[in-house]
């Protein structure tokens, strides 16, 4: 048993430096880093929780994504940006993320996925000489009806001079916003 956790272990390290060395190589040219958290913010994930699906990879592979979330990813595509996806799920779950960003309109984009919203932070670190614009509802438990925060991620996210976040209130007014209605 402690042999499995080990190689469990030395297995996530390797996960988590790759991206980290993916994330590094992708942004070298460009001028910002422009990163959205996938549930509850592109994809409205929670409902989904309440329903009964044969595995996680079904249950992610029939989210409904918020059009007003995608079309502000939209915007920002442009030579002078990098998109990245960096979302909280399970590793063996990157490649039906994948494919569901490829489903849903996006081609050029880095996915990386780790384990906690925590996490999210290293990666935040890790960019630096770079202006980051950060899109993250930062919340759980929307499914019981009582929505939680990551007030600790979120009070050290907005301590970090070159990132500019925006967390659950403006993600929940994008989302529901009239498409003519400005911001």
């Amino acid at each position: 048993m402690k042999l499995r956790r080990y190689f469990i272990l030395i297995f996530k390290k390797i996960i988590k430096t790759y991206f980290l060395i993916r994330l590094k190589n992708h942004i070298l040219f460009n001028k910002k880093v422009v990163i959205f958290d996938i549930d509850n913010t592109l994809a409205n994930t929670w409902p989904s929780l309440k329903l009964d699906y044969k595995s996680t990879n079904e249950r992610l592979k029939n989210l409904n994504i918020f059009q007003n979330i995608f079309d502000l990813i939209q915007n920002y595509i442009t030579s002078d940006n990098e998109i990245v996806f960096l979302s909280a799920r399970n590793y063996t779950t990157y490649f039906v993320s994948k494919q569901w960003l490829k489903k849903n309109g996006f081609s050029k984009f880095l996915l990386i996925l780790v384990e906690s919203p925590k996490e999210k932070l290293f990666f935040l670190k890790c960019i630096k000489n770079k202006k980051i614009i950060f899109y993250d509802d930062m919340s759980y438990g929307h499914e019981s009806g009582k929505i939680h925060y990551y007030e600790s991620e979120i009070t050290q996210i907005k301590k970090l001079h070159n990132v500019e976040y925006y967390g659950y209130d403006f993600l929940l007014k994008l989302q529901n916003k009239d498409i003519n209605e400005k911001i």
